[in-house]
């Protein structure tokens, strides 16, 4: 709030507060002190579907696949 109100210059405020001048200007615009939301809108899903989980374990099953990653193999 201190950088919206003060008549300091950009520079300046940037120096005293160890930030870029494109954040300065930033706060400045800004109506509240709030963070303001970042990332997607949308919020994607973060179940699969039933066919995006078959096409899964359709690979993890694939003869020759060396990866162990999804394996359910005890290790030693």
């Amino acid at each position: 709030m201190l950088a919206r109100r003060s008549q300091a210059s950009v520079a300046h405020l940037a120096k005293k507060y160890g930030i870029n001048e494109g954040t300065v200007l930033k706060w400045r615009k800004r109506q509240s002190v709030e963070d303001m939301p970042m990332g997607p809108r949308e919020r994607r899903s973060t179940v699969l579907s039933l066919m995006e989980e078959a096409e899964i374990v359709a690979l993890r099953v694939q003869p020759g696949c060396h990866s162990t990653m999804f394996t359910s193999r005890s290790r030693t």
